[in-house]
């Protein structure tokens, strides 16, 4: 994932590539379009988020996705994928049903009553998904996908 990359890293992807390589970044975007209110709340949840990690993170634009590919030298830059969100019970199967579920709550309970440390940062990254994944009025700014680029095939 590029949110925790350099905007000089991308040099280095092109330079890395033979004449004529791809580039595919599967990602976290954000949408252009995002209006103030819901941008200021993404970025104290990268901020509360970035506390947990203990490393800068930062959900960038497509467009700076885009303007950092270009620079960068590539070319026929494109959208190739855009995955929507699971729904509730996709999520539910993908841990393995009800009781798989069940039991990582009880599991995820027993750890944030034995480790308050534990239990704060729980919180902490609930509270980043809400913003992230499930509240609709910021959520629906942020999606993945995969961008794509090639390297020309001649300089």
């Amino acid at each position: 994932m590029a949110f925790f990359l350099q905007k000089s890293a991308f040099k280095g992807f092109f330079s890395a590539l033979k004449f004529g390589g791809q580039i595919a970044l599967a990602e976290l975007m954000k949408d252009p379009k995002v209006n103030a209110k819901a941008d200021a709340k993404i970025l104290a949840a990268e901020e509360t988020y970035s506390e947990v990690l203990g490393y800068k993170f930062h959900i960038p634009l497509l467009t700076d996705y885009v303007e950092w590919l270009t620079k960068a030298g590539f070319e026929n830059i494109h959208v190739a994928e855009r995955f929507s969100e699971t729904s509730f019970l996709e999520k539910i199967e993908d841990v393995g049903g009800w009781r798989n579920l069940f039991g990582i709550a009880v599991v995820m309970l027993r750890l944030m009553g034995a480790s308050p440390v534990l239990g704060k940062k729980f919180i902490q990254v609930g509270v980043v998904k809400r913003v992230l994944y499930q509240n609709r009025p910021t959520a629906k700014y942020i999606f993945q996908v995969i961008l794509a680029g090639r390297k020309p095939n001649d300089i």
